[in-house]
C-alpha cells in the first residue's frame, strides 16, 4: 500500500520525527499512532464496571425479607445516672453529687 501526504507541514512534521530519531521510518510512527489511537479510544469507551445502576431500599433489604426481624426504633431515651453510686475513680459528667454543679450561666 502507498500512502500519500497532500499537507505540506505534515509531511513535514512525519520527516522531523524519523530525523529526530523517535521512529525509524514511516511505518513505525503509523503504527506507534494508530498504537496511541486504540489506547485513546478504549479508555473513552463506558464499561460495565464503571457505570453500575443504583439500588434503591427496598431492592438492599429484599434479602432480609421474610426474616421476621424488627427494625422499629427503641422509643426509650436511655436510663437514669445515679452519680451518687458511683465509685470514687468515677466522677459523674453532670456534676451531681460532688457539690460541683455547672452553672447555667456558663
Amino acid at each position: 500500500m502507498n500512502l500519500e501526504i497532500h499537507k505540506p507541514e505534515l509531511a513535514q512534521r512525519v520527516q522531523a520525527q524519523i530525523e529526530s530519531g523517535h521512529f525509524h521510518d514511516t511505518d513505525e510512527l503509523i503504527e506507534k499512532a494508530l498504537d496511541a489511537l486504540d489506547v485513546q479510544a478504549a479508555a473513552a469507551a463506558p464499561t460495565a464496571a464503571v457505570k453500575t445502576p443504583q439500588k434503591d431500599i427496598e431492592e438492599l433489604f429484599a434479602l432480609l425479607r421474610g426474616l421476621n426481624l424488627d427494625f422499629s426504633r427503641n422509643p426509650s431515651t436511655g436510663r437514669p445516672v445515679d452519680c451518687e453510686r458511683l465509685s470514687t475513680r468515677h466522677q459523674c459528667p453532670l456534676g451531681i453529687g460532688t457539690g460541683n454543679l455547672p452553672s447555667r450561666n456558663g
